[in-house]
């Protein structure tokens, strides 16, 4: 089973695009490297943590019973 963690995405005021690399997880405006606890390991932002986001993981199935007017979009 899959699981995920969810954080914001702006840091001091810079709103920030993440792409994985095939090893690490890296940010576009910076070239910092994050790790899945939202942690800066390197790079310009090192050291620096984005914000938690509460977030719950659910089967589609599972939550569409008791959700069924829930809107799924594509970007």
């Amino acid at each position: 089973m899959g699981a995920a963690t969810v954080y914001v995405r702006a840091l001091d005021g810079q709103l920030l695009t993440f792409t994985f690399d095939g090893t690490n997880i890296v940010d576009k405006q910076t070239g910092s490297v994050w790790d899945i606890l939202g942690r800066a390991t390197g790079g310009k932002l090192a050291g620096k943590t984005l914000a938690p986001v509460v977030a719950v993981n659910s089967f589609w199935f599972a939550w569409a019973v008791y959700r069924p007017d829930t809107r799924v979009y594509q970007p």
